[in-house]
C-alpha cells in the first residue's frame, strides 16, 4: 500500500512478510477479533521493521492499520460495521499499572503505556524519584530529541542539553507522548516510541516532518515536575515549589507554625517575611490558611499562592502590611511544622486531648495485647 511506500523511503531495513509470516501475525493479539476477510482487507499495510542493534532500540516487529485509523471510534459511530471490528473496551493492563512506578530494577525493560495497545511505550534508561505522576496543567521541564523511529532522521534536538517549559494538557506533544509524560516521575530517563494511532495518524505533521502513518521515537528526560492546582471557582491557585515528604498533611484543629512573604499584584509593595503561627480552620485568620493549606500542604511544604482579595485581606485590607482594601495578591507560604490536636474522648467532650509533638515512624498503631514501652511526664 501507500503506507508502506512512505515508510521505506526513510526505513530501508523494511521487508515484504513471506505466507508464514503473515500467518504468525494474524493471529497476533492486534488482530484478535478480525474474520478472514477482515485480515484479507488489510493484509497488504502488514510490515516489520527490523531495527538496528543499539541499547536502546525498541524491539517493534509490525506495522498496522488499527482500527483508530479507520476512524472507528464506537460502536455507535459505525453500528453498521460487523461485531469483530467494533472497538472493545479493555480493563487496565498490568503492564499499564505497573509503568507509573518504576523502581531502579525495571531499568532496561519495555513498557506499554496504551492499556495494552502497544501504541505507547516506553523503554526505561533510568527511573525518576518522589511519588508524583504529571497531571494536566502541571508544569514541567524536559530535556528530549525528537525522531522517526527505526533509525529515521532526527525531527528536533532543540532541547537536548537545555530543557523546555510547558504545562502537560497544552497540544505540544502528540497524544502518546503526553500519555507517556503522565507516567513518569521526576528524574526518569526513556525511550519513547508511538505509533501512528497516538502520534499523527493518516495526515502525518508536515511542520515536524513526520510522514502519513510513522511511528515516532522520543529520547526524554523528565527534568523536573510542578503541581499546579486551581481551586474551581477560580480564587486561588496553588503552585508547589517544594513537595512534603511527611505523610499527611495539616488537620483541622492543628496547631500549626508557616513562614510567609508576598506582593500586593496591583501596586507591588512587598510584604516582608513573616512567622505566623495559628489553629487550622481558626475564622480569625484569611481565608486562604484553611482553603490553601489545611489539607493540602504539609511539613516542609512549599507554594506559592495567587489569591482572589477573597481569599486574603478581603474589603478591609490590612494596613500595618500594606494592603490595600480588596487587594489581590501573589504569596510564597512554607508549612514549617505541625501539631495535630485530637478529641480522644469517648463523648468528644474535650475531657481528654492528644497532641502530637512529633509523629512516629510506623503507621500501625499498638493493638490489645502487644507489648509497648513508653516514656511519659506528668505535668499538675
Amino acid at each position: 500500500g501507500q503506507g508502506v511506500a512512505r515508510h521505506a523511503a526513510y526505513m530501508p531495513e523494511i521487508e515484504e512478510l513471506d505466507d508464514n509470516e503473515i500467518a504468525d501475525v494474524e493471529s497476533d493479539d492486534d488482530l484478535s477479533g478480525y474474520d478472514d476477510s477482515d485480515a484479507e482487507s488489510i493484509q497488504s499495510t502488514v510490515t516489520t521493521a527490523k531495527t538496528q542493534k543499539s541499547p536502546h532500540d525498541i524491539k517493534f516487529t509490525k506495522v498496522t492499520l488499527t482500527e483508530e485509523d479507520m476512524n472507528i471510534s464506537s460502536e455507535e459511530d459505525r453500528p453498521d460495521l460487523p461485531k469483530p471490528l467494533r472497538k472493545k473496551k479493555k480493563p487496565l493492563d498490568s503492564d499499564m499499572t505497573k509503568c507509573f512506578f518504576l523502581k531502579a530494577e525495571d531499568v532496561g525493560g519495555i513498557y506499554d503505556c496504551s492499556n495494552g495497545k502497544k501504541h505507547a511505550r516506553k523503554k526505561l534508561l533510568k527511573n525518576g524519584h518522589g511519588f508524583m505522576n504529571p497531571q494536566p496543567g502541571w508544569e514541567l521541564e524536559l530535556k528530549y530529541v525528537a525522531k522517526l523511529a527505526y533509525g529515521g532522521p532526527t525531527l528536533d534536538a532543540t532541547y537536548e542539553h537545555t530543557p523546555r517549559n510547558f504545562k502537560l494538557g497544552e497540544g505540544i506533544f502528540c497524544e502518546g507522548i503526553e500519555t507517556i509524560l503522565g507516567t513518569m516521575l521526576e528524574g526518569e530517563h526513556v525511550i519513547a516510541q508511538v505509533r501512528p494511532p497516538l502520534a499523527y495518524g493518516r495526515g502525518g505533521n508536515k511542520e515536524l516532518g513526520v510522514p502519513p502513518l510513522t511511528t515516532v521515537e522520543y529520547d526524554m528526560t523528565l527534568v523536573t515536575v510542578t503541581e499546579i492546582t486551581v481551586w474551581p471557582d477560580g480564587k486561588i491557585k496553588r503552585r508547589c515549589i517544594e513537595r512534603s515528604y511527611w505523610a499527611g498533611t495539616v488537620d483541622k484543629g492543628a496547631d500549626v507554625t508557616a513562614e510567609w512573604s508576598g506582593v500586593v499584584l496591583s501596586t507591588g509593595h512587598q510584604i516582608e517575611e513573616r512567622r505566623v503561627r495559628f489553629i487550622a480552620g481558626d475564622d480569625a485568620m484569611p481565608p486562604f490558611w484553611d482553603k490553601a493549606v489545611r489539607g493540602f500542604m504539609g511539613e516542609g511544604e512549599i507554594a506559592e499562592l495567587t489569591l482572589h482579595p477573597d481569599m486574603a485581606f478581603g474589603e478591609k485590607g490590612d494596613p500595618k502590611l500594606g494592603i490595600p482594601p480588596n487587594a489581590e495578591l501573589f504569596l510564597t507560604v512554607k508549612v514549617l511544622n505541625w501539631i495535630s490536636i485530637e478529641d480522644i474522648s469517648p463523648k468528644r467532650n474535650g475531657i481528654a486531648i492528644k497532641r502530637t509533638l512529633s509523629r512516629g515512624k510506623n503507621s500501625e498503631p499498638p493493638y490489645p495485647e502487644y507489648e509497648v514501652t513508653i516514656k511519659y511526664d506528668i505535668y499538675s
